[in-house]
């Protein structure tokens, strides 16, 4: 679960947490779910509600008793029944696994049929099982023991409001109801009939010899031996004619719809069959698969491997195109260039090999060599422009024929997908032809085989023993195991409702829950007393729990007291006043008893003196309890006569040290009272003429008057009883504190706790003083 973690902020101070991180040197407990933890809680709840237990163990062995199994000697019948399945032909090797694992669940399924209630029913009709002497007198003369306590109550019920005056059931509300009378029970005759099949359904029994086995041991028992063996070959036989009539029903309804299955398969294969015919004639089509679609599709693929290559050449035409004049020729692919250009380049040639040949005896400027370069630079340049001419020629006739490729191509493609679409259609329609032609051989197979199995139809179940007559009684049920079992049963289901009940109550009931549920701090866990029988009036506080951790020192009370003072009021530390405000979430928790207990371990010995003050306007009690009226003066008197000095309405006590002012008369309006500024002025006053100041005040979850007064004084203690505030109130309160400017919470304290027996660890002290304090209380 998880912690609520309270924010408080001090003032100019930092937010400090609430719980653990609150004090320095706080001693961390462990996790209260290790080993140990969870079952002490579980032993404490089951503890608390032992109330409870004890009822529900009592409920418990009272009904074992009631409806505790019979020792009437029975005698028990019994018999063989062997289930056949015919089935032993396999088509495959998933059969096998099948056979087995349908013929299980049809052995199991016959099973439940045995003992169902509609066999039973069929049985006490057909035999007239009613007119048996045994079940005769079973059902009229001996009522079960529930029936007669149900007619004891009817009868005690029907006295009483009698004698009360409330008039009886009237005749016609009493004929439709079973009356028992003079221990004989009056059925209708159909309940009658639901009690005898009920009667008989509980006798029968039924077992597989083995898991795997297909021999049924059927068994009857009965209080004679011939009513169990005749009782059990009628329930045989009605069993037999069951499931001759069940499996002729069944054979006939198959047969029918086989019958309507083969029609309408008949009738769909003839739909199919003409569907093709239709569609064959139609488009022409003999055989599409092996005509020429395959034709179709090569002459696609080499179309489409032509208009590649023709993309091909028209790519490296205008990429020849592109490259300029420089260097045209040898650009050029072969077969563009013509027969002149091929004679223009031969005379180039010729030229060429004419100037090497100068080039050794004559110089460059010879007018032979320069009159032959000009005839070489006039044949490159008519040999360039016939290329370019025959190169844009080529282009166009690439360009021309990829468009007639392209459009050869489309037409291949939709003459092949029309062909394709044909072909799918008609394999289809094939597929479904014969598709309709199977189902209708399969169908009318398995017609013909039902129609040979219905003639000669036999009833698959064998009695292979026949019902026996027992000669002994079975031994009887013995009662010592029920007698043993019966107390730890009761003990068992009343230790788990008891928990039940524990854990549903939402109310604090551990010391741990304060920390594991909300991560407070615990100051103390104060022990439950008993009411000390002595009047609160004698004004000297003697006897009373209010002051019995002063007046008898060492108790678990007055321990529990000692550690709260020394948590607050540690000693060594003198800082000046100290003051404590003592609230609770809700009303009679006892933070009074808390706040006098406290303020008389503080002020023992007389060296210090404490303030108790009463500042619960609502419902004040301390005057109850130093013996005193409720309208003497006291805070109150101090706001309404000005010139009464505080000193004047402060009481002391026979306890040295301890001084106390009561609430005085119930003001109409405490909350102004409360918020006003004479209220902190007679806070400070108190703060220096005394060492303690304790104010008792209202609940915070009532009144807002706590909420007021603690920002003006040093703390704030906020006390619990166990088993009586709420988590959700608890945490209420605290989100309530934590939400008040320039409050010190010091802690929780638990009050009231249960822990004289167990649970001893909640407080330091002997645990002969709660014996004694349980003695004293009667």
């Amino acid at each position: 679960m998880s912690k609520d973690i309270i924010t408080i902020n001090h003032g100019e101070m930092e937010p400090k947490f609430l719980g653990r991180t609150a004090v320095n040197g706080y001693e961390k407990r462990g996790n209260p779910e290790e080993e140990g933890g969870t079952l002490r809680r579980i032993l404490g709840t089951v503890y608390r509600k032992k109330a409870v237990a004890a009822a529900i163990f009592l409920l418990i062995m009272v009904i074992g008793f009631v409806i505790r199994p019979s020792t009437s000697p029975v005698y028990e019948s019994a018999a063989t029944v062997e289930i056949e399945n015919r089935k032993v032909a396999f088509n495959n090797l998933s059969d096998p696994l099948g056979y087995y694992w349908d013929f299980d669940r049809y052995v199991s399924n016959q099973i439940e049929i045995l003992r169902s209630r509609g066999l039973a029913r069929m049985v006490v009709v057909d035999n007239n099982v009613g007119d048996w002497p045994e079940f005769d007198s079973g059902s009229q003369s001996q009522p079960t023991r529930l029936a007669m306590i149900f007619m004891i109550w009817r009868e005690w019920k029907r006295d009483i409001l009698g004698r009360l005056g409330f008039p009886s059931p009237t005749p016609a509300k009493m004929a439709g109801k079973a009356e028992y009378k003079y221990g004989h029970a009056k059925i209708p005759e159909a309940d009658r009939t639901e009690n005898l099949a009920g009667q008989v359904q509980s006798l029968l029994k039924v077992e597989r010899l083995n898991q795997s086995s297909s021999v049924l041991k059927v068994m009857m028992t009965a209080t004679s031996a011939e009513t169990a063996q005749k009782l059990l070959e009628k329930s045989l036989q009605a069993y037999l004619e069951k499931n001759s009539e069940k499996r002729k029903k069944e054979t006939q309804e198959l047969l029918s719809w086989l019958h309507s299955e083969l029609k309408k398969s008949e009738e769909k294969q003839l739909a199919a069959e003409k569907e093709l015919l239709d569609f064959v004639n139609k488009n022409g089509i003999v055989a599409i698969e092996g005509g020429g679609f395959s034709q179709v599709s090569d002459m696609l693929n080499k179309t489409v491997a032509n208009l590649m290559a023709s993309r091909q050449t028209r790519v490296k035409l205008e990429a020849h195109s592109n490259a300029g004049d420089e260097g045209m020729e040898s650009h050029l692919p072969e077969g563009v260039t013509s027969a002149y250009v091929s004679r223009l380049k031969d005379e180039l040639g010729a030229l060429e090999a004419r100037d090497t040949e100068l080039n050794g005896v004559y110089s460059e400027e010879y007018p032979a060599r320069v009159l032959l370069r000009k005839k070489m630079d006039l044949l490159k340049r008519r040999v360039a422009d016939m290329e370019r001419k025959a190169l844009k020629q080529a282009l166009s006739a690439a360009f021309k024929e990829e468009e007639l490729l392209k459009e050869a191509v489309d037409s291949a493609k939709d003459d092949a997908l029309k062909r394709n679409a044909l072909s799918s259609e008609f394999a289809l329609l094939r597929k479904n032809a014969e598709t309709a032609r199977d189902l209708h051989r399969i169908i009318l197979k398995e017609y013909n085989q039902m129609g040979i199995r219905a003639r000669s139809l036999v009833n698959n179940v064998h009695i292979v023993d026949a019902p026996s007559l027992p000669s002994s009684p079975v031994p009887p049920v013995k009662q010592i195991p029920f007698l043993l079992i019966l107390p730890l049963v009761a003990m068992l289901g009343g230790c788990l409702i008891a928990y039940g009940v524990g854990a549903m109550d939402e109310t604090i009931q551990q010391p741990d829950d304060l920390e594991r549920h909300f991560d407070v701090r615990r100051i103390g866990v104060v022990p439950d007393i008993p009411q000390p029988r002595i009047s609160l009036a004698s004004g000297n506080g003697r006897g009373q729990h209010e002051f019995l951790a002063y007046d008898e020192p060492g108790t678990p009370f007055s321990n529990a007291i000692r550690n709260i003072q020394a948590t607050l009021f540690p000693p060594g530390k003198n800082g000046g006043s100290k003051s404590l405000l003592v609230t609770s979430p809700i009303s009679s928790e006892g933070k009074t008893v808390i706040s006098v207990s406290l303020a008389t371990v503080l002020s023992s010995g007389g060296s210090k003196r404490v303030l108790l003050m009463d500042c619960d306007f609502r419902r004040p009690r301390l005057h109850k309890v130093f013996g005193h009226s409720g309208d003497e003066p006291g805070l109150t008197s101090l706001f309404t006569a000005e010139e009464t000095d505080l000193m004047k309405v402060v009481r002391t006590h026979r306890i040295s040290g301890l001084h106390y002012l009561l609430a005085g008369p119930q003001p109409l309006d405490p909350l102004h009272l409360i918020t006003s500024a004479r209220m902190e002025g007679l806070l400070c006053q108190m703060k220096e003429n005394f060492d303690f100041l304790i104010c008792d005040c209202s609940p915070i979850l009532a009144f807002p008057d706590s909420r007021f007064l603690a920002p003006l004084t040093d703390g704030v203690m906020l006390v619990t009883r166990q088993g009586r505030v709420k988590e959700s109130e608890l945490r209420a309160a605290l989100n309530l504190i934590a939400s008040t400017e320039g409050v010190h919470f010091s802690g929780v304290v638990l009050n009231r706790a249960q822990a004289c027996r167990g649970h001893s660890y909640y407080y330091y002290g002997d645990d002969r003083y709660c014996k004694e304090y349980q003695r004293n209380s009667c």
